[in-house]
C-alpha cells in the first residue's frame, strides 16, 4: 500500500482526498498537510518527517511548483526516500494511485537547479573585489551606502588563519559582524537560507576567488571591482584596478549570464561599465 501525501496552501487538499474516496475509492493511504500563512515552515517539515518516517512507499505531492510547499516536499522526499511530484491535480493523484505516472527524477533535477538559483538572493546587498578587504574606504563609505549588517569575506585560504580572522573582525564598524568562509561554503549557506535575516556585503580578495565561487554555483546580480593591484602582464583599467586578459574573459562570461560588472574605487568617482573595461584589451 502506498502512502500519498498532499501538501497544499490552505485546506483544499483535504477536500480533494474526500472527493477521491467518495467517487473513485482507493486502497492507498491518502494524507493531507496544510501550510497556513502564519505557520513556521521548519516546524511543519519536522512534524511531517516524524509522522512519515515509517512509511515504506511514500509519495509526496505539492500544490505549486517553486513554492514553499514544493521545497518542503522535495526536502522530505530526499530525506525519507520518497518520490516527489508537484502541481497537484485530480488527474495526477489518480494516475499515482493507479501507477500510471511518469518517474519523478526530472523534478529532482529541476529542484537542484532551483537551489543554485536561490544563491542569488536579496540578502546579498553588495559584492566587491578588493585586495585590501576591510579598510577605511570600505568601512566609511561603501558600508554606509549599502546598509549591510554583515561582512562576509569569501576566500579559500583566509578562513584557515584565526589570527587574520580576528584582525578583520576588529576592523569592522561597530555592530557589523564579520565572517570568513570559503567559496563552497558561501553557496551552501545561501542555498540553505542561513543568511535569510541578514544584509550581506560580500568581499573577495581577487577575481580568482570570485571565479571559484561562481563555479561552485554562486550567482551574482552585480560585482564591483575596487582594488586589483598592478603587476607585470596586467592592463590598468582605472587607477587601482588592473586586469589580466583571462580575467576579462571570465568577467565577460559573468556579464553574459546577467551580472553587472563595474570598476569603481570610491562612491565619489564615476563607475565604468564592462564595455569600457573590455575596450582596454
Amino acid at each position: 500500500m502506498k502512502t500519498i501525501v498532499l501538501l497544499t496552501h490552505g485546506t483544499w487538499g483535504s477536500s480533494l482526498i474526500e472527493d477521491v474516496k467518495n467517487y473513485f475509492g482507493t486502497k492507498d493511504e491518502l494524507l493531507h498537510y496544510t501550510l497556513a500563512a502564519d505557520m513556521n515552515h521548519e516546524q511543519l517539515m519536522e512534524q511531517m518527517k516524524e509522522e512519515l518516517a515509517d512509511k515504506r512507499e511514500l509519495i509526496l505531492i505539492s500544490d505549486l511548483h517553486g513554492s514553499t510547499t514544493y521545497k518542503i516536499s522535495i526536502r522530505l522526499g530526499l530525506e525519507l526516500g520518497g518520490k516527489v511530484y508537484t502541481d497537484l491535480s485530480l488527474r495526477l493523484l489518480l494516475d499515482l494511485m493507479s501507477d500510471c505516472s511518469e518517474e519523478h527524477e526530472n523534478i529532482i533535477e529541476t529542484y537542484n537547479q532551483f537551489k543554485l538559483e536561490e544563491a542569488t538572493m536579496e540578502e546579498i546587498k553588495f559584492v566587491r573585489v578588493d585586495h585590501r578587504l576591510i579598510h577605511g574606504q570600505v568601512i566609511t563609505k561603501w558600508m554606509k551606502l549599502v546598509h549591510a549588517n554583515k561582512i562576509v569575506i569569501v576566500d579559500d585560504t583566509l578562513g584557515k588563519d584565526p589570527f587574520m580572522a580576528d584582525v578583520y573582525a576588529m576592523a569592522a564598524p561597530e555592530g557589523v559582524k564579520v565572517e570568513i568562509i570559503d567559496t563552497q561554503e558561501i553557496v551552501n549557506r545561501l542555498t540553505e537560507g542561513v543568511y535569510a535575516e541578514d544584509q550581506l556585503f560580500l568581499l573577495f580578495k581577487n577575481i580568482s576567488s570570485v571565479k571559484n565561487a561562481v563555479n561552485n554555483g554562486l550567482k551574482l546580480k552585480q560585482l564591483q571591482l575596487g582594488g586589483v593591484p598592478y603587476e607585470q602582464g596586467r592592463t590598468k583599467v582605472i587607477s587601482a584596478v588592473s586586469l589580466l586578459k583571462e580575467e576579462v574573459d571570465f568577467l565577460e562570461e559573468m556579464t553574459n549570464s546577467g551580472t553587472e560588472i563595474v570598476a569603481q574605487i570610491v562612491p565619489e568617482e564615476s563607475a565604468i561599465g564592462f564595455d569600457e573595461i573590455k575596450n582596454k584589451f
